[in-house]
């Protein structure tokens, strides 16, 4: 629910961005480029509003998956209880409970605020195009009510002519109507043109049926109602009522441009004296969303009787230079682009990484997987999986055999409301294959001794720690979140190599990791054991050995938050900070 609510957000920035881009550009196309063109340029507008189709990288994208990434670093508990081993002589950790617990209430604002957002955007959404819906239903009934069918021959024959002219097979009706004062169309399927019961010559006749009739043929109707769509899904950004407005003045523009190719100069003139002949009257019933009409007002009209007398022929420099453009805009709406969740998803839920280091065999396989909700993950007391959780908020799935050990959880409801993170039991065995998957969630799980572990970290926050002894491999990739990875051996009997291919963010590794264009590897790596880690989309990513932690290698900004954590807990009682000194802090 919360990337939906990013993505619609991107969306408004980037339709908005795109829509100040062409109003920008408006002063060099408005006299020069046909009509035609400026009404439906806007349609790629309306499309970069709703369609979330997008490159991998993306101006918008970038930003919002910034912001993404801040959103789960605040929302997501960073204070884990993690279990400190206690070498008990039979290669077993027993878990001492320090008093880091995990932050529910972390956990549970989330889902409140984009719970709470997305419920205010869906009923005002919802709401605002029902009313539109009857309001137009209203007024077909209305203007249906009070209309009587034209019988007069000649009338028709003059409608029968427009419409062989235009090339429309479809049947259109004609009506007059005593409740209105300027000839409008209606209908979606059958369409109808109603007329206001006034004496009307056969010029001005037949230049009301090609109006009408030119904007049916556009389909000028449903291009409306896709912009009533823009409007209603983005209600709370002003730049698409400046859509519509834009829109619906462009529709009356092309149309006229339409019907005077073909007039002289003279029926121009005659053309324009019948706009102005039906804005002398006042309409008793308005309304641009339910119909299309010949005349919108006095404002509008001056513009159009001003293009209307200045019309001329494009020649093929414009043709070319309008061509240009469009590709420029079609590009531009494709760079500004919006935030998706495609490329993270797909990482979340890759296939588990090749190149095993360990000879598995006869080892059970272990997977985890855990969406949107804590997990810290504690030795089992026997050789049983268990949890301790909320069964009304969250679905735990567990199924074992000799061979296969799998876990999923997961949160049941939009907004989690339970008191305390998961306690999840995993009997701690050598394992096989191992495969860890979170996301949009916190996972901490620190005594896997052995197996080859593919991880795939999607927005979210992971502490993993390797045990003294750590007998296996690593595959991961973390997207868009907090990882940190620790060695309780100091990375001594591995071969390790960290790949940076994020867009924004920072990895902080030790001082013997030596770095090279993206590159970071472990130069006093020996072992045969292989850890292999990627860094994806934006995040942070932290890198240590046991003795990792002091005041010039450890970032500005987490200082705080390590200082808050551990606030009243004696240093020594934790291994990651051995070598890191309280009084650093205070520098």
């Amino acid at each position: 629910m919360n990337e939906f609510v990013i993505i619609l957000l991107s969306l408004s920035v980037s339709g908005a961005l795109l829509l100040l881009l062409i109003l920008g550009l408006k002063p060099l196309y408005k006299n020069r480029f046909s009509k035609r063109w400026q009404y439906y340029i806007w349609i790629v507008v309306a499309l970069r509003f709703l369609l979330p189709f997008t490159p991998d990288t993306t101006i918008v994208g970038s930003l919002f998956e910034k912001f993404g990434t801040a959103a789960i670093m605040n929302e997501i508990p960073t204070s884990p209880n993690v279990p400190i081993p206690v070498d008990t002589g039979n290669k077993k950790s027993e878990p001492i409970q320090t008093n880091r617990e995990i932050s529910t209430a972390a956990m549970r604002e989330p889902f409140n605020k984009y719970a709470c957002l997305f419920f205010i955007w869906s009923a005002l959404a919802l709401g605002l195009f029902v009313r539109k819906i009857t309001v137009y239903q209203g007024f077909f009934q209305y203007i249906k009510a009070g209309s009587t069918e034209v019988s007069d021959i000649k009338i028709l024959n003059l409608l029968s002519d427009c419409e062989e002219k235009l090339n429309i097979k479809t049947r259109v009706e004609l009506s007059y109507n005593s409740l209105i004062a300027s000839p409008i169309m209606i209908g979606f399927f059958r369409p109808r043109i109603v007329l206001p019961v006034r004496e009307l010559e056969d010029k001005e006749l037949s230049y009301i049926f090609a109006h009408e009739l030119t904007h049916y043929k556009q389909r000028d109707m449903f291009y409306k109602w896709l912009i009533q769509i823009v409007v209603c899904a983005h209600w709370f950004n002003p730049f698409v009522y400046l859509l519509e407005k834009e829109v619906n003045k462009s529709c009356e523009l092309s149309c006229d441009e339409k019907v005077i190719a073909i007039l002289d100069d003279k029926e121009k003139r005659e053309y324009g004296d019948t706009l102005i002949s039906f804005l002398k009257s006042n309409n008793l019933y308005k309304s641009s969303l339910a119909s299309v009409t010949l005349t919108e007002g006095a404002e509008q009209l001056k513009e159009r009787l001003g293009a209307i007398m200045n019309f001329k022929k494009k020649n093929k420099a414009v043709v070319i230079l309008t061509n240009v453009l469009t590709l420029f805009l079609v590009i531009s709406a494709i760079v500004i682009g919006v935030y998706t969740t495609n490329s993270g998803a797909a990482n979340a839920h890759a296939a588990p990484l090749s190149n095993p280091q360990l000879d598995t065999e006869g080892n059970p396989s272990l997977t985890l997987d855990v969406s949107s909700c804590a997990v810290n993950v504690l030795p089992a007391t026997d050789d049983k999986i268990s949890a301790e959780y909320n069964s009304n908020v969250y679905d735990v799935k567990i199924d074992e055999s000799d061979d296969s050990r799998k876990v999923s959880i997961s949160c049941k409801t939009s907004t989690n409301t339970n008191d305390e993170a998961i306690k999840l039991y995993i009997p701690d065995i050598d394992y096989g294959e191992v495969s860890l998957t979170a996301d949009s969630a916190h996972l901490t799980y620190d005594f896997i001794r052995s197996g080859n572990i593919a991880g795939n970290f999607n927005m979210a926050s992971v502490f993993l720690a390797l045990p003294e002894g750590f007998n296996g491999s690593l595959n991961a990739v973390a997207n868009s979140g907090y990882f940190q990875l620790i060695s309780k051996d100091d990375f001594k009997n591995t071969t390790t190599t960290i790949t940076n291919s994020g867009d924004w963010g920072e990895i902080y590794t030790p001082e013997n990791f030596t770095e090279s264009n993206g590159n970071y590897t472990f130069k006093n790596g020996t072992g045969d054991n292989v850890i292999n880690v990627t860094r994806k989309g934006s995040g942070i990513m932290g890198i240590y050995t046991s003795d990792a932690f002091d005041s010039s290698n450890f970032p500005e900004e987490w200082k705080d938050l390590w200082s808050d954590t551990w606030q009243g807990t004696p240093w020594e009682d934790d291994w990651w900070q051995n070598g890191w000194k309280e009084e650093d802090l205070q520098e």
